[in-house]
């Protein structure tokens, strides 16, 4: 608790309580009222009560409080040590990627009702599947030319040798490449291309495909119609 001794002005404001005498001039300018009737100072005791409240609300708010902490937060899935080698399914992990591939949108509760498991099992099983690396991501299936991509084909690449490593980050960083393979035969890559139009298809194959370092011919496929097997 704060001393009245602390407050400034209290000794005067005491000595004219003890001795009956007027204020100092010095804090006569202070407009300090003495009672008569209880011998007590009202300005003293709200400066007193004033300083008390703040001392008691910075007291409070330095207080150190239980925090209440959220959910703990789902690490990263681990990249599969060997991402060629395949990992062991049953046939309720079957079910499960079937289920999502059809619709990566729907709850785990439908999930595990279309698969007859619990939810528990089912969300177990996901998690598994994602840390392994067989599920990479969730993304969605595009109509491409609702999405105003009218015009697709498929290129064939013939590369000099020992440039694919170096070549295959190039071609990822074109955006109208939606699929890269290193594929054996007559040819070393075939990517599958989607564009506004002709005129921006011939473009990303003549001018960012055909120049990049180490392809030595190519070969373009029209796309009339295609079908996605999953939708």
């Amino acid at each position: 608790m704060v001393s009245p001794r602390s407050v400034p002005g209290a000794a005067a404001v005491r000595g004219g309580q003890e001795g009956g005498a007027a204020l100092s001039p010095q804090y006569g300018n202070r407009a300090w009222f003495v009672s008569t009737g209880r011998g007590k100072c009202r300005s003293l005791r709200r400066t007193v009560h004033r300083t008390w409240t703040k001392c008691s609300s910075v007291a409070w708010s330095t207080r150190i409080r239980p925090t209440r902490s959220g959910p703990r937060a789902r690490p990263a899935p681990k990249e599969p040590a060997v991402p060629s080698t395949p990992v062991p399914l049953d046939e309720t992990d079957r079910k499960i990627l079937a289920e999502l591939s059809r619709d990566a949108r729907q709850s785990v509760t439908a999930i595990a009702a279309a698969v007859h498991v619990s939810r528990a099992h089912a969300y177990a099983r996901i998690n598994r599947l994602r840390d392994e690396g067989v599920i990479l991501r969730f993304s969605t299936v595009i109509d491409p030319v609702r999405a105003g991509l009218q015009a697709s084909a498929y290129v064939t690449l013939k590369l000099q040798q020992n440039t694919w490593r170096e070549l295959c980050a190039q071609l990822q960083a074109i955006p109208a490449v939606h699929h890269i393979a290193l594929v054996g035969g007559n040819f070393d890559v075939m990517l599958l291309v989607r564009a506004v139009d002709t005129v921006h298809l011939r473009q990303v194959i003549f001018e960012h495909v055909q120049q990049l370092p180490g392809v030595v011919d190519t070969q373009t496929f029209l796309i009339f119609e295609d079908i996605d097997t999953r939708a």
